[in-house]
């Protein structure tokens, strides 16, 4: 495959996955069967403002409005909404273009609402990254 464009050298793609999506929802049947979900992929079965699509690829469970992850930066925490023993790792970084970082040791939940004191000043994007 090329990209015909820039003369960049062929390249061989191979799907490692495929979940089937019978019925064109976008949502893989195995998922939205386990999850008992029969709208498609703009529905909201849990009316926590995320769609049966997003809590997909969350991974969290579309019957549950407690489930969704929910971020917000006030003065100086981050808070998000979490899952009892899951662990979360809190990243940083100046530039996009660069990665991120973690920023301290990952954080083990104990509640469904968890929040990490952060440094504000120079531009610095952050992201939650569930671990387990």
């Amino acid at each position: 495959m090329s990209d015909g464009v820039n003369l960049s050298p062929p390249i061989l793609v191979r799907v490692i996955q495929f979940l089937s999506d019978g019925n064109r929802d976008q949502l893989p049947n195995s998922w939205a069967t386990t999850h008992g979900v029969s709208g498609g992929a703009s529905d909201d079965s849990d009316n926590d403002g995320c769609t049966n699509l997003e809590e997909w690829l969350l991974n969290s469970d579309p019957n549950d409005p407690l489930s969704s992850l929910w971020v917000d930066l006030s003065s100086s925490n981050i808070s998000w909404t979490s899952r009892r023993n899951d662990l979360y790792q809190l990243q940083s970084t100046t530039n996009l273009l660069d990665g991120f970082l973690a920023e301290g040791n990952p954080l083990l939940s104990t509640s469904t609402n968890e929040a990490l004191a952060v440094e504000f000043g120079d531009q610095k994007f952050y992201r939650i990254q569930r671990l387990k």
